[in-house]
């Protein structure tokens, strides 16, 4: 496991690795990897899921493991923010102030930017985001749609 990751990210990694281990047994299968996979961007075919798996399936046992899932989500990872960045990211997205970010809020900052984006792809970004399923990013959703570079915005 990577040392230079800090408790924050590994309490998130643990909480997302236990969200996507429907059946509790402590390892994904690869339903599970690519379900986990796709919701935080990767858009992948069945074959692709399949191939993912199978490089991260270090001891061959057919699952990923939690230090295999940690060690995936690490390769394809970009240098990790800081709590603070987070929050700063975040609150430039919540234009209301209310915790949350709409698909609308989204949309401004992304024009803002220069990019134009169909409403239908921020839709698409926060659908898949959204891990609680309320139409909103909260700060925890949003940190791990940047931690794992779901989009480049």
């Amino acid at each position: 496991m990577n040392s230079n990751i800090n408790d924050d990210e590994k309490k998130l990694f643990r909480e997302n690795f236990n969200a996507f281990d429907t059946n509790g047994d402590g390892r994904l299968d690869v339903k599970e990897l690519s379900t986990a996979l796709r919701s935080v961007g990767f858009h992948l075919t069945q074959k692709d899921a399949e191939a993912i798996h199978a490089e991260a399936d270090r001891d061959g046992s057919g699952y990923i493991e939690y230090d295999e899932f940690e060690r995936l989500i690490l390769q394809h990872m970009k240098e990790p923010y800081t709590k603070n960045e987070l929050i700063e990211a975040f609150n430039i997205f919540d234009e209301n102030k209310s915790g949350k970010i709409s698909a609308q809020e989204l949309k401004n900052v992304c024009m803002q930017a220069g990019d134009r984006m169909k409403a239908s792809e921020l839709e698409e970004i926060i659908q898949e985001a959204d891990i609680n399923g309320d139409g909103e990013l909260d700060i925890d959703e949003f940190s791990n749609m940047l931690l794992y570079g779901q989009r480049h915005m």
